[in-house]
Formats: C-alpha cells, sequence, structure tokens
C-alpha cells in the first residue's frame, strides 16, 4: 500500500469515527429527552387528586400514583399481592361481591376495550369501604397485543 492508499484508508477511518461519534451524541440526546418526558410523566401523574394504576396481564402493578397510595391506603407491590392472590375483592355498591366478569379491570383484560363510568366499592388497608368512579384503558404493544390496563379512579364515597 502506497502512501495514497494509506491515506486513504487514514480518511476511511476517520470518518467512520467522526460517523460513530455522531451517532453516540444522537443516542445520548434522545435518552436525554426521554429521560425529561418521563420526568413530566410521572409530575403529571402526581399532581392528580385521581389516583392512576398501570397493571400487567398478570396482576403486577407497575405503577401507582401518590393520589391511588392516598385513596386504597396500599401501595403498588400490597395492591398486586392482594390481587395476584385474591385477597382483593370488589363490590357493587348494596355491598354484594361484584362478579370477575363485571369487574372493570377484568373485563379491560378479557375484550380489550376501556370501561368508563363505573361504579364499585372497594376496601381501603384500613378495612373502610370506599366507593370509586373508575375507568380503565388497554395497553397495547407496537404489535398491537394487549400487554396491561391503565386504571383511572375517584373517590366518589362523600358524594353517595
Amino acid at each position: 500500500m502506497g502512501l495514497v492508499g494509506a491515506l486513504c484508508a487514514t480518511a476511511v477511518l476517520v470518518q467512520q469515527r467522526r460517523r460513530e461519534q455522531r451517532l453516540r451524541e444522537l443516542a445520548d440526546a434522545a435518552l436525554r429527552q426521554l429521560s425529561v418526558e418521563h420526568e413530566h410523566g410521572q409530575r403529571t401523574l402526581e399532581a392528580l387528586d385521581q389516583g392512576v394504576a398501570l397493571s400487567s396481564l398478570e396482576g403486577e402493578v407497575l405503577m401507582l400514583n401518590s393520589a391511588g397510595e392516598r385513596i386504597l391506603g396500599f401501595d403498588a407491590a400490597e395492591l398486586a399481592r392482594r390481587f395476584q392472590t385474591g385477597e382483593w375483592e370488589t363490590y357493587r355498591e348494596d355491598g354484594s361481591i361484584l362478579p370477575l366478569e363485571e369487574r372493570p379491570i377484568r373485563r379491560t383484560m378479557e375484550t380489550g376495550q376501556g370501561v368508563r363510568d363505573t361504579t364499585v366499592v372497594w376496601h381501603t388497608g384500613k378495612g373502610a369501604a370506599v366507593t370509586l368512579r373508575v375507568a380503565t384503558q388497554p395497553v397495547h404493544d407496537s404489535d398491537g397485543v394487549l400487554t396491561g390496563v391503565v386504571t383511572a379512579f375517584s373517590d366518589i364515597t362523600a358524594e353517595r
């Protein structure tokens, strides 16, 4: 390889390293932006008086905002444990147990359709009955496969 060949090879290496550096810079910028967007989403959820939970189809509670913890008296881990062990019950306003197929989260898991403006009663961590207005929405992955459910709920006990 002569001088010209060596210079060409060096130029190609320099260009390759510049491209790699530019790709690293773009990836770092994308990660920073994603982090900012995540932080904005978290702050938005924390500003709500309404409880919001994200659960997997297996009953794992992946996220529960602070209003949800306050309303229910449980954190995400305890709520997931109660769902997964069957300790968590959903009631009608008359105090009777709501059948599984009528429960908003279950309906969304089974049908992939959201539920709006449904009233249920849950018991808090202290055992008190709390009447809630509940809405659910399905969560799908990029292939359209149902992966979870977002549940929003408001305490309407005082209105009843």
